[in-house]
């Protein structure tokens, strides 16, 4: 019975022991987020080296890091907190293990929005550069016309000139409609592309304002896991 007793009492300090080396490496993850880059592994580098320096060093590979982590973060979106293989933990470990996988699930789902944000900023940039390239081109035909149609005009230096030198006829007469509606329409193109930078402007900045939060919300979060981190220390091991 009392080698039972001890044997329990090994395996919850072994537990504490192992979530505290989960903790560390969570926080070192939340630290230096490896889900912002592309190139993830001089990332994980640095928290591996991170994490042979803390205060309690883990002999661990960039590999077995991502690979923990990606288990707990399994665990956690699945709802199976309670089904982590490391049971008799103390609930202040637990209960700051839950708070560090919600920071850095977040972390990790916000990961695309920098791409995403970019996708956005391009596409709508290449569809503002498609209306202008139409709308040139539309120019540059209307003034094609405008040109082969005053190319023939005649000019009459009479009583009967008009204020620009031609002859009041149809044809000059379809050539000023013409010059005025190129004129008008370049100017609604202009006034199009003044609105849509104008909506890529206040994209940017809902995402801006969007980020900020994330940011506010994780730094509240890190705020609350370290208070319990520390309160974790100052209690010891559970025993």
């Amino acid at each position: 019975m009392g080698k039972r007793k001890a044997d329990d009492q090994l395996e919850r300090c072994e537990s504490n022991r192992c979530i505290r080396y989960d903790i560390q490496l969570l926080k070192e993850v939340e630290q230096f987020n490896p889900f912002a880059f592309k190139n993830q592994e001089p990332i994980w580098e640095n928290i591996v080296e991170a994490l042979r320096d803390s205060p309690i060093p883990m002999n661990v590979t960039s590999r077995s890091c991502r690979e923990r982590v990606t288990e707990l973060l399994q665990y956690y979106r699945k709802g199976e907190m309670l089904s982590i293989p490391i049971c008799g933990i103390a609930e202040e470990h637990r209960t700051a293990l839950q708070v560090l996988l919600t920071d850095i699930s977040k972390l990790e789902e916000t990961r695309p929005s920098h791409t995403l944000k970019s996708l956005c900023t391009s596409k709508d940039h290449e569809e503002a550069e498609d209306v202008r390239d139409r709308a040139l081109d539309e120019i540059d035909a209307d003034s094609d016309i405008v040109i082969s149609y005053t190319s023939d005009d005649e000019f009459e230096f009479g009583p009967n000139r008009g204020r620009s030198g031609r002859r009041s006829t149809p044809k000059n007469d379809l050539v000023k409609f013409l010059e005025n509606k190129n004129a008008m329409d370049l100017e609604l193109r202009r006034e199009e592309l003044r609105i849509r930078e104008e909506e890529l402007r206040v994209k940017n900045k809902e995402i801006e304002i969007n980020q900020l939060k994330v940011e506010a919300e994780i730094e509240e979060r890190k705020k609350m896991m370290d208070l319990l981190v520390k309160l974790v220390s100052s209690a010891g091991p559970a025993q």
